[in-house]
């Protein structure tokens, strides 16, 4: 349903850009995009993602062998 209603209502914008438009969009400083709240909360939650899967992959394995005791078979 999502595809058949984008397909309706979505539209694309200019692909070509003119001196107009140019010259109506300003600049951005880099400051001011890497500072942002959507950086800053992508930073976080690529943080927090990449965390929990270094986490998962290097200790949790370990954990099922020598904390609860499975086999390596079991834990694999």
């Amino acid at each position: 349903m999502w595809v058949v209603a984008w397909l309706v209502m979505g539209k694309e914008g200019p692909l070509v850009q003119t001196v107009e438009m140019a010259a109506a969009d300003p600049r951005v400083p880099y400051l001011q995009l890497l500072t942002s709240r959507t950086s800053s909360a992508a930073a976080a939650a690529a943080f927090g993602a990449y965390w929990a899967l270094s986490l998962g992959l290097t200790w949790f394995t370990s954990f099922i062998i020598e904390g609860l005791g499975f086999s390596q078979k079991d834990a694999g």
